[in-house]
């Protein structure tokens, strides 16, 4: 399809192309992240389930690096707590973010229709 239209019209034809372009990676970049969080959320809720099965009196042992150290359950109780909260955070921005970038989106998906369509109009 050809369009004729001024320079000034084309340019920002072109500039809401790319800016379509790089928010739809952006999208697909955050939809992979969300993905692997949901995941990573998963287990982390399956282990704290495990944990709250344990007595007080238990010892678990944690890894840090090639070292496991004794630690009794309820600290490690604790600490998974709030990795699944920070999961379930970064879970909720996560999503938040997807659904601003898919609006914005259409905002100029509809923005660039506009300019087409205006340089169809002035053609003719």
């Amino acid at each position: 399809m050809e369009i004729y239209a001024s320079k000034k019209v084309i340019e920002s034809i072109y500039r809401v192309q790319e800016t379509v372009k790089t928010l739809e990676a952006k999208y697909r970049h955050a939809s992979n992240v969300l993905y692997y969080k949901k995941d990573d959320h998963k287990r982390a809720s399956l282990a704290l389930q495990t944990l709250k099965k344990l007595d007080e009196n238990d010892i678990t042992y944690r890894s840090f690096g090639m070292m496991f150290i004794q630690v009794p359950a309820p600290k490690l109780l604790e600490y998974k707590q709030g990795v699944v909260d920070n999961f379930e955070k970064e879970i909720k921005h996560l999503e938040k973010e997807i659904d601003t970038i898919g609006k914005q989106i259409i905002q100029n998906q509809d923005k660039l229709v506009k300019l087409v369509e205006g340089a169809k109009k002035k053609k003719n």
